[in-house]
This record gives C-alpha cells, sequence and structure tokens, in this order.
C-alpha cells in the first residue's frame, strides 16, 4: 500500500466514522450559524458580521427578523448546504451540496436597500481534524481532506475572508483540553468566473467568420455548383470550396478509399483502438478525482482486466509509432520517385514547411481558444472546487505561457507552469520530427547505416532513461498507485519532474519513434521482405506458453501490482 492508498484509508474504521459523523454534524447548517454568534468585528468584515448576526437572530426562539427571511433565505441556505451521506468508509469525503439554489437567493430586507445574497464555498477540513494551522497539515500531497459545502452571505464568500470566518467557527477538542481549527482551506464558486476580455472576443470573431466562410462554401457547393462545372478548376474557387463544410464532413466520413493501393491498411485499426485507450484512460484519471467512493476504485485497479485502464499511458506510444512509419513511408514513396528534388535544399526546405501548415492552424487556433474563452465557460462548476489546485491557474500560465505552445517547446521551457497540457504530446512529436532526416538520410544512404544511427539513438535513449529512473527513483509510470520505491515516496513533488525527464522528454519518448521510422522504410522500401521461418517458428515456440500463463495465472489481489 503506497502513500496514496494510506492517506485515504488510515484511521478510518468503525470507532473513527462515529466520531467523525459526531464532529461533522456539529459542522452543518444551522449548528454552525449559531456559533457564529460568538465572533468579534476583527474576524471577518463588518458587511458578513451583520449579515451572519441577522441569520444568527433569526435561528433563535421568539425572533424579530421577518418570517420572509426565513422562508426564503435560511431554508434554501439549508437546503442548499453539503451534508453527511452514507459512503464515508468508501472515499465519499465531499459533503456536496447544491449551487443553484443557494446562488438564487436574493433578498432586499425591509428595513434598508441592503440585499442578501447567497454565496457558495466549499471548506476542506483535514480528515484527521489535525490543527489546520500546521502547514504540514494541509499540505495536499501528504494529507486527505472532508469537503463541506456551504451557502454562505456572499459578503463573507470570497476565500480568504471564509477561511478566518471557518476557522472562527469550527473548533475540536485538542490535547491537554486546548481547541484548534482543522480548517485548511476554502474555494468560492465566485472565483471561478472568467469574464471573456478583448482577446476571447477577437478569437470567437475569427472562429466565427471560419464557421461562416465554411457553412456559405458548402451551401455553394451543394446547391450552385454542379459537380461537373468547369468553374471548379479556378484556384480561387478551388480555395473557397476548400472550407466547405459539406464536402469535409463528407471526406471525413468515407471511408471507400481507407484501402485503396498504396495504403497502409492496419494504421486506420492502431489509430481506432488507440484513439478508444486514450479516452478510455483520461476519462478513467480524470473522474477518479472527483469519485465519492475512491476507495472502491483502488481495489477495482488491482485487478487485471482493468490494466488496459491504468497503463493507458503506452496509447500515446501507439500514436507516436503511427507518427514514424507515416513519416517513413510517405518519405521514402517521394525519394523513390525523385532522389535529387527530395534531397535537395528547396526539398527539405518544404520538409518543414508542410509540416508547420498542416499542422498549426488548427493546434493554435486550440491554444487561442483554451486561453482567451474556455474557462468562461466552466464558471459555477463545484467539481472544480479542489483542495490543492487553482483554478486561476491555467488562465494565468496560458496568459504567460502561450508562446511556448506556439514554438512547441512547452514540454522544456516552464514546464511547471503549461498552458494547454495535452500540447506537451504535439511539441513532443514536432521535436522528434525536427530530427527525424538524422535517421532518413542514413537510411537513404545504406540501410546499414540507417540500423546503424537508429540503434545509436536507441541505446543513447535507454541510457538516459535507466539512468534518470535509478538517480531520481521513478516509478515505472505517473500512475502514483502503482509499486513506487519507498525513497521516491517521501517527496511526492518530484512526480512533476517525472513529467519533464522521463513522460515529455523527447529524448526518452523517441525510441517507439525510431521503430516506426525503421517500419515505415521497410513498409515502403521492401514490402515483399519475407521473414525467415525458423527464427520466426522460434518466437513462437518461446513465447506461446509464456503468454497462456500470463492469461491464465490468477494472482492474489495483494500481489497483482507486483507483475505490472
Amino acid at each position: 500500500m503506497n502513500k496514496m492508498e494510506k492517506s485515504l484509508s488510515a484511521k478510518i474504521d468503525l470507532e473513527t466514522i462515529q466520531n467523525k459523523n459526531e464532529l461533522l454534524e456539529r459542522f452543518t447548517f444551522p449548528k454552525i450559524f449559531l456559533n457564529s454568534g460568538n465572533l468579534t468585528l476583527p474576524d471577518v468584515s463588518i458587511e458578513c458580521a451583520t449579515d451572519l448576526g441577522i441569520i444568527y437572530e433569526a435561528l433563535q426562539k421568539n425572533s424579530s427578523i421577518p418570517s420572509s427571511f426565513i422562508s426564503e433565505v435560511l431554508v434554501p441556505m439549508f437546503d442548499s448546504t453539503g451534508k453527511l451521506h452514507p459512503g464515508f468508509l468508501t472515499g465519499a469525503f465531499t459533503l456536496w451540496g447544491y449551487p443553484p439554489e443557494c446562488l438564487r437567493i436574493d433578498y432586499k430586507f425591509p428595513w434598508s436597500d441592503r440585499h442578501f445574497i447567497g454565496s457558495y464555498s466549499r471548506v476542506f477540513l483535514n480528515i484527521q481534524f489535525e490543527d489546520g494551522s500546521v502547514s504540514q497539515n494541509c499540505d495536499y500531497r501528504y494529507n486527505q481532506f472532508i469537503g463541506i459545502d456551504y451557502c454562505v452571505p456572499k459578503s463573507c464568500g470570497d476565500d480568504q475572508q471564509m477561511i478566518t470566518l471557518m476557522k472562527s467557527i469550527i473548533k475540536v477538542s485538542g490535547e491537554n483540553g486546548t481547541s484548534h481549527s482543522p480548517v485548511c482551506n476554502a474555494e468560492n464558486l465566485d472565483d471561478q468566473k472568467y469574464e471573456l476580455k478583448y482577446q476571447g472576443y477577437i478569437v470567437i470573431v475569427f472562429m466565427g467568420i471560419i464557421l461562416g466562410i465554411g457553412i456559405l462554401a458548402a451551401l455553394v457547393d451543394y446547391f450552385l455548383l454542379p459537380e461537373d462545372s468547369i468553374n471548379r478548376k479556378i484556384p480561387s474557387i478551388q480555395l473557397f470550396l476548400s472550407f466547405s463544410l459539406y464536402q469535409n464532413i463528407k471526406e471525413i466520413f468515407h471511408v471507400g478509399s481507407s484501402n485503396k493501393q498504396g495504403q497502409i491498411g492496419p494504421i486506420h485499426c492502431i489509430r481506432f483502438f488507440s484513439i478508444c485507450w486514450v479516452v478510455l484512460g483520461h476519462s478513467f484519471s480524470l473522474a477518479s478525482s472527483f469519485l465519492n467512493n475512491v476507495l472502491d476504485l483502488m481495489l477495482i485497479i488491482k485487478q487485471l482486466p482493468t490494466q488496459f485502464l491504468v497503463n493507458a499511458y503506452f496509447s500515446v506510444d501507439s500514436f507516436f509509432f503511427i507518427s514514424g512509419v507515416l513519416l517513413a513511408f510517405i518519405w521514402f514513396k517521394e525519394f523513390k520517385k525523385d532522389k535529387r528534388k527530395v534531397m535537395s535544399v528547396q526539398g527539405w526546405v518544404l520538409f518543414y514547411v508542410h509540416r508547420i501548415a498542416r499542422l498549426t492552424p488548427p493546434y493554435y487556433i486550440a491554444v487561442v481558444f483554451y486561453t482567451y474563452v474556455f474557462h468562461s465557460m466552466t464558471s459555477n462548476m463545484p467539481v472544480y472546487l479542489i483542495q490543492g489546485i487553482d483554478e486561476a491557474s491555467p488562465v494565468l500560465y496560458c496568459q504567460r505561457n502561450w508562446w511556448t505552445n506556439f514554438l512547441f517547446i512547452n514540454n522544456l521551457v516552464h514546464w511547471k507552469e503549461q498552458c494547454f497540457g495535452q500540447g506537451w504530446y504535439v511539441a513532443t512529436d514536432m521535436q522528434m520530427f525536427i530530427f527525424s532526416p538524422l535517421l532518413l538520410i542514413s537510411l537513404s544512404i545504406h540501410p546499414l547505416a540507417g540500423i546503424g544511427v537508429a540503434s545509436a539513438l536507441f541505446f543513447g535513449s535507454s541510457a538516459a532513461n535507466i539512468f534518470t529512473l535509478y538517480k531520481n527513483h521513478y516509478p515505472a509510470s505517473p500512475y502514483v498507485t502503482g509499486p513506487i520505491d519507498p525513497m521516491w515516496e517521501e517527496d511526492p513533488d518530484d512526480l512533476r519532474s517525472y513529467q519533464l525527464l522521463m513522460y515529455d522528454a523527447v529524448w526518452i519518448r523517441c525510441q517507439i519513434y525510431i521503430m516506426g521510422i525503421l517500419v515505415g522504410y521497410l513498409l515502403q522500401m521492401k514490402p515483399k521482405m519475407k521473414i525467415n521461418k525458423y527464427p520466426e517458428d522460434g518466437l513462437q515456440i518461446y513465447l506461446k506458453p509464456i503468454l497462456k500463463e500470463l492469461v491464465k495465472k490468477e494472482v492474489p489481489e495483494q500481489d497483482q501490482f507486483k507483475i505490472i
């Protein structure tokens, strides 16, 4: 059991859960606001203290507060605040509330012009109810937290004031009769709001223009220009019709040309399963961050049938392999047609220009859309209220470091603050493409020269891989619920350096790309090559019983990680 599992399951037994239930009941609405009567003004703002005083007064017997305040404010606040629910033993550590009901609260006081407005926050408590003023107890890398959703007055809603307020209200008894607050942090939905700036409107207008041209071109393509029209041969018309949504969608869904001569049929199969693998792997890993039964998940991922999910990182390698295969296959196809043209200065300039012209438009649009538009669409989403994660960080990272994506160096420069995290793959693939002529030229000179260069690069990458792995005590993959070297486990922050030095590193990931280039070369230059029968039969005899035993073997649950 590694540190993540220990942090989730430590001290969670029947006695502990009973004690925690009793404590958590004290922290729910309305009991928590009954404690607010002991607050002094220096703890919170005057407006917040005023609203808390009104709530406190409304909760008393024979209160002079209008009954409309109770029905329109207190009842929705109570109903929308998170409550203890079943499943705490399985990791249900977030007491979810209901934001829309809370955010609809807007009550005008009869005796003044002030409005009482609802605000939705999540307060994070150390799961062992240890002192939240000790920074180590609130480090999200080493601790698990209980998240309680509260509907509070908007005057109290900003993060810092909410922390101050809850630290003042939520207290537990410690040793020697002293008391402390287990509150570590608070996150407010209002802080998620990202208002569109002029850059966002520029992106929207630009994308709208492209969409408009695509629709207009589709109408012309389908209704106005016959298929045999001579006007379709005019270059300007061809350029315009290239935006046609009708034609582009038609070509995307047309699969008749996938098996035509000169194409690599199995590539489509590899690509399909790789896409499914990527989607499943990301869905699994992202969902695990928000599940309320995460301890059940820990048991499931130890079973052999789920290893294709926790090892979904290899789906990236299959895409690198495809990239290398297609690069070599297409390049050597042109090489066979005209060696001089392909090997000329102009040929190599076009080699890079074609790649950049084909890749950059959609990628750049995706980056600027993510930077300036996407985050305005993720407001009022409590699923993003996570301890240790600053919801403003992706926006700031992109506004500062978008240029690293445009230059395809985001996996190397400012890598701790990457914009558009998925872009690491594009950067790594581009960097491998830039240096691919080392292999292409050597293979074009002589196959043995190419194999020699490929072997040198491959073994150099392997040496760097082994050295980095052992020097830093890295795990086999970034999926940290697997086996972990105890020396690495003491500093989980090294997972970020793992991303730089192992997972995103072009000098590590290039191995499968090199294999792809060699396969692409053989498919183009040696299409009729036959494998010697005797080595092939020998490998089958050797591997079949091993694969058979791996499939049949039943592995005890506690040992299942050992075979990964």
